[in-house]
């Protein structure tokens, strides 16, 4: 009886030995381009136009690396701060807009285009068609507008900010994707129902 136990034992710990760690796994995905700072950038929370507020945190070199996630224009680019990403838990936000020249390698692709879920590349609908809107929301938290549901990120909400919403939702069930107009982002977009107060989207 005690040599079965034994065995038993054994055969559980070769198991843990190569099981992962659950959350040890890091945001450092096949999705982006790990690269190098050559100098000090502020990463803004959304894309720096005219009326969106400099919302940002700098990015030092001896900070770590970013990740590029695809080109706006030959100014910007969308970056995943992989530090802050790594974090245990999480700092929100980790993506946002980082100014391409303070880059020491670029994204070799064209404007607007990153890799999809599938691998391949894909276009990033970053001004995507308004809709007609039917009330608005507060953000509960930060939260991530993005040009899909679960697709590509294209700017942030903090809590308290207000998403003017579309009657348009990626589904009735949680984790749905309510479509609409990011007012601190000037921008329209995607954001996780949930995220918001009385959520939209819900059953």
């Amino acid at each position: 009886m005690l040599r079965t136990s034994l065995v038993a034992l054994a055969a559980l710990l070769s198991l843990v030995s190569v099981v992962p760690v659950a959350g040890a796994k890091t945001t450092k995905t096949r999705y982006t381009k790990s690269v190098a700072l050559k100098a000090a950038c502020p990463i803004f929370e959304n894309y720096p136009k005219t009326g969106v507020p400099a919302r940002a945190w700098t990015k030092t070199p001896g900070s770590g690396r970013v990740g590029l996630r695809y080109n706006v224009n030959s100014h910007y680019v969308l970056v995943l701060d992989y530090a802050r990403g790594d974090a245990h838990p999480k700092v929100n936000p980790h993506w946002g807009f980082l100014d391409r020249g303070c880059l020491k390698a670029q994204l070799d692709k064209p404007s607007l285009v990153g890799v999809g879920g599938d691998g391949k590349d894909k276009a990033v609908d970053f001004r995507p068609h308004p809709l007609h809107t039917i009330g608005a929301r507060t953000a509960l938290g930060p939260a991530t507008l993005r040009s899909g549901p679960r697709s590509f990120v294209t700017g942030n909400l903090e809590k308290g900010d207000v998403f003017r919403i579309s009657g348009r939702c990626s589904g009735r069930r949680s984790k749905s994707f309510v479509f609409g107009y990011a007012r601190v982002a000037k921008r329209w977009g995607w954001v996780q129902s949930a995220n918001l107060r009385g959520d939209p989207c819900a059953p």
